[in-house]
């Protein structure tokens, strides 16, 4: 049958292991994480830090800790008076009303 859909995960060593284990000897498997690490390698602009993650900070470059981000998730209220939660004013709300 032909491939109709394969989950990339773990990209990495963790990934290689859990290839190695499930795939065995199944090479298309390889030849498949082959090309999708050298995609990913010549895709990636190397002005982006490693391990970064755009939804860490406020546009302010101030991180944006867990916490807030699951209280703006799981609060109605400040996703309706905030519409963008990276911009300044959540971030003065959070500054002046989160302990």
């Amino acid at each position: 049958d032909p491939l109709c859909f394969f989950h990339f995960t773990k990209l990495g060593p963790l990934g290689r292991t859990m290839t190695r284990r499930y795939a065995q000897d199944n090479y298309p498997v390889y030849e498949l994480w082959r090309w999708y690490e050298e995609q990913v390698r010549v895709n990636t602009d190397p002005a982006i830090p490693n391990r970064y993650w755009v939804y860490d900070s406020f546009y302010s470059g101030k991180k944006l800790e867990r916490p807030i981000r699951r209280l703006f998730r799981d609060r109605p209220d400040l996703q309706s008076h905030f519409a963008d939660p990276f911009d300044a004013d959540f971030e003065d709300w959070v500054a002046n009303n989160y302990n």
